[in-house]
């Protein structure tokens, strides 16, 4: 069997879609995993004398770890199923508690193969949950930029804040919480953003959930940073000229689009960034910064799965061709 580029996606991810016209372009085969394709796991070996092996089926066709020459995690998750518990013979307690036992068990073997496919040419990893806190101290310690946080539990600590003359959002501490209302032709989706925090915000009872209040930043425009193998393919997003976007970009102007440029960034941000992202254990990702009025370059997060089409595009980077081309090429 020729080797094969193995993708795990989402069906509705057309980035991944491009990025498969370019691997067929430069001779490669790709096989692709969405949650509802026909996966099934079939064994691991690792074995301290020799060398690990693993094989797996993928609609039907078996793989083995020797057939992949390349994996990319652009998103998603491997599907393999938690079998049926049946109920007449447990209570269903119990049975909550073997499925969470079974899930783990599974979590735990989804990681396992990522990492041993991680040794191949990758791009990507599936086990990259990110504590944005935690990425804020690490940006910190490689000395770039990051907005003044705090973690309340008390809106009179916030009101201080105000009182002191500071501008604030906030935001979730993970990320964006995500509802989708009813389902068919009346579904809906809410979607929690980047808010202005403002004194009317703060009536009722003092005591609240731990919530993140952010210093918002003077903004002379944001910059999207996708990161590849220790390169930055950068665009500007001029959101501050827009009501509607100059909070959170994400709330996109459909009529009248922000403007968005090619940029290039100073040499020692862009090093401080290879530097966090070294330390973050990703060789990819979709970065988030803001270039301020007085002229600072100041980190906000990095979402390893993040949309990089919308960078692509209009700064013209081809970003899928070159995905694709590491993929099959290696260059």
């Amino acid at each position: 069997m020729p080797q094969v580029i193995l993708i795990i996606s989402e069906n509705i991810d057309i980035s991944t879609d491009i990025v498969m016209d370019w691997i067929d372009h430069f001779g490669g085969i790709a096989i692709r995993v969405n949650p509802d394709t026909r996966f099934a796991f079939k064994k691991l070996v690792i074995d301290y004398k020799g060398v690990n092996s693993l094989s797996f089926e993928v609609n039907h066709l078996e793989y083995r770890g020797d057939d992949i020459a390349a994996f990319w995690y652009r998103r998603g998750f491997i599907p393999m199923n938690i079998p049926d518990i049946p109920l007449e013979t447990l209570s269903e307690s119990i049975c909550t508690t073997v499925k969470d036992h079974l899930s783990r068990e599974l979590e735990s073997l989804h990681q396992t193969i990522s990492s041993i496919l991680k040794n191949k040419r990758s791009i990507g990893r599936s086990d990259n949950q990110l504590n944005k806190l935690c990425v804020l101290l690490l940006a910190k310690s490689v000395g770039i930029d990051i907005p003044r946080t705090w973690i309340v539990t008390d809106k009179k600590d916030v009101r201080q804040i105000l009182d002191e003359g500071n501008s604030v959002i906030t935001k979730s501490i993970v990320d964006n919480l995500s509802i989708v209302k009813n389902m068919g032709i009346n579904s809906s989706l809410w979607v929690t953003y980047t808010e202005d925090l403002i004194g009317h915000d703060l009536q009722g009872n003092d005591s609240c959930f731990p919530s993140l209040v952010q210093e918002k930043l003077h903004k002379s425009f944001e910059i999207r940073i996708f990161f590849l193998n220790s390169v930055c393919y950068s665009m500007a997003i001029f959101s501050q000229l827009d009501n509607q976007t100059s909070t959170d970009f994400r709330k996109y102007n459909s009529v009248k689009p922000n403007r968005t440029v090619p940029f290039t960034l100073p040499v020692d941000v862009s090093d401080k960034l290879i530097k966090l992202m070294s330390s973050l254990n990703l060789n990819t990702g979709s970065i988030d910064m803001v270039y301020t009025t007085d002229g600072s370059y100041v980190f906000l997060e990095v979402n390893p799965v993040g949309q990089f089409g919308m960078v692509s595009e209009p700064c013209n980077y081809k970003l899928e061709k070159i995905i694709a081309k590491y993929l099959v090429c290696n260059e």
